[in-house]
């Protein structure tokens, strides 16, 4: 991966303290994506704004400004004299190469302003026009990986850093820790564009994770509960030798607190990784926190929060989303199915209750518990649905910019009534425009109904889904497990099957604003 010029600022009072990485254009393609996934979520903490990933997202076509909170400061010294100093972001037209691809999410196209202060203003900046595919057979492509060697097999969820794919290693006959990576600049045919590294030669306790994270420079393995809860959290330094265990790091949790394992995925603020708390022998509620400036390895990196003691039902969830103020997560077994979403205020005290609340889905409707996974797709936050007594496949919205405890912020969809057989999602995806949920079991069977919601439509309207059953195209087309998106691809994570399997989404590529390279 080449270098690339960049800077780190802080962002003005007012908003979440997060890192600012800045690409300068002369960065290679695949490179530039990297510093625009932190750029997206540094420019969109305010979750007020509401904007979408694009104009075709139904919403606000403007990304999300950065330099709101900084109209009305003093301007450093030097500015207005036409040059970028180091402490500027901008100076009159010298935006120091920035562009609204790397300002915003790679692809993105306008023009940036320059702010009285010297900060950017990104109000120009909007996504091309684009062309998005029909959910239908000539969308999709496979890959067997049976061409890598029989050990490649049994992954759970996914990650992208801007340039490769990640797929987590889980279970096969027992729980293993062969990362899967693949190389979106090659093609994805070529059995030399794949590579593995097995990161339990590190560590024998580094097996057994649950997708991934991406902080802008680190991929994160997410240590799940497999055979036996597990609490080594795995990071890759992605400017680093894939195949060098230089270029790798684990730490166990139980370190930080001896209740610290079994979670399912993370997600990323821009500046602090939260750990979604799922089984750790039984369910519980503890979160994990991790400073990204600091050092993996030192416990003082670390902070938790036992959410059982804003609510003693918060426990056993399974997925987590960040909206660009609240990190968000998803209910699924306390002991039985439940719906008590779980939302912190990253604008206040991780270690205070009161930044803390939750909201009972079971309010809005009964069916509604027992989710797997989440998506966001700049305004509204989706769940996907997986069981409770039975699978189900009753999708729960909630929409960040109404009251998160008022029902009527809160919608659902039987996505069954569409096809009786989907049922049961395990994660959630979004590629500008159309949510989809993965598609698992059903409770007769693994199966492929890949839903896909155009957030165009209405929630409700049938017309607004489709679904198509990816083993039409796949012979073991079934039982996957989370998804990311490259900019015009969604990959499935493959759970059960041999064969890794994309849908090309859409033309030409671009990345949703406040995309946090994690989908589950």
């Amino acid at each position: 991966m080449s270098e690339s010029s960049s800077r780190v600022r802080e962002l003005s009072a007012g908003a979440p303290r997060v890192r600012r990485l800045r690409c300068v254009s002369q960065v290679p393609l695949s490179t530039t994506l990297i510093a625009a996934l932190l750029s997206v979520v540094a420019c969109s903490s305010d979750s007020s704004k509401g904007s979408i990933g694009g104009p075709d997202a139904g919403g606000d076509a403007s990304p999300p400004q950065d330099s709101g909170a900084d109209a009305d400061a003093a301007p450093v010294e030097g500015c207005g004299d036409e040059v970028r100093d180091t402490d500027e972001d901008c100076d009159g037209s010298d935006f120091g190469g920035a562009t609204c691809a790397t300002e915003v999410a790679e692809g993105w196209v306008g023009s940036l302003a320059c702010s009285p202060t010297c900060t950017l203003i990104t109000s120009g900046c909007t996504t091309p026009v684009t062309t998005y595919a029909p959910l239908e057979a000539a969308g999709f492509s496979v890959f067997e990986l049976g061409a890598l060697g029989p050990e490649v097999i049994g992954y759970r969820g996914a990650g992208f850093d801007g340039r490769h794919v990640y797929f987590v290693p889980h279970t096969r006959d027992e729980n293993h820790g062969l990362v899967l990576r693949y190389d979106t600049g090659a093609s994805f045919d070529a059995a030399e564009a794949w590579s593995t590294f097995d990161v339990a030669t590190l560590d024998p306790a580094a097996v057994g994770f649950q997708n991934a994270a991406f902080d802008g420079t680190y991929l994160y393995l997410i240590p799940a509960r497999g055979s036996e809860p597990r609490g080594t959290i795995t990071r890759y330094d992605t400017r680093a030798p894939f195949d060098q265990a230089s270029s790798w790091q684990a730490f166990d949790l139980e370190g930080v607190h001896e209740d610290a394992k079994g979670f399912s995925g993370a997600s990323f603020d821009g500046r602090y990784l939260y750990l979604s708390p799922r089984n750790n022998g039984s369910s519980h509620g503890r979160v994990l926190r991790f400073d990204t400036r600091a050092d993996l390895i030192a416990t003082s990196s670390w902070s938790t929060f036992d959410l059982t003691t804003v609510n003693p039902d918060a426990r056993g969830f399974e997925g987590t989303s960040f909206d660009g103020r609240y990190v968000y997560f998803a209910p699924y077994f306390h002991g039985a199915y439940h719906g008590l979403v779980a939302r912190f205020d990253t604008q206040a005290d991780f270690s205070a209750a009161s930044s803390w609340s939750t909201f009972d889905l079971t309010s809005v409707h009964a069916d509604a518990r027992g989710y797997q996974g989440t998506a966001f797709d700049g305004r509204y936050l989706y769940f996907a649905p997986h069981r409770h007594e039975a699978r189900h496949g009753r999708i729960a919205r909630f929409d960040t910019q109404a009251d998160f405890s008022a029902v009527s912020a809160w919608s659902t969809f039987d996505v069954s009534t569409l096809d009786a057989e989907a049922t049961g999602y395990q994660g959630a995806a979004f590629d500008g425009r159309h949510v989809y949920l993965i598609p698992f079991y059903n409770g007769t069977a693994y199966h492929g109904r890949l839903a896909r919601f155009d957030t165009l439509g209405a929630l409700d309207d049938a017309a607004s889904w489709s679904v198509f059953d990816v083993s039409t195209v796949a012979p073991h087309g079934v039982g996957f497990f989370g998804a990311v998106f490259d900019g015009s691809h969604l990959y499935l994570g493959p759970s059960l099957t041999s064969e890794v399997i994309r849908f090309e989404a859409k033309s030409p590529a671009w990345l949703p604003a406040r995309w946090n390279a994690s989908f589950f």
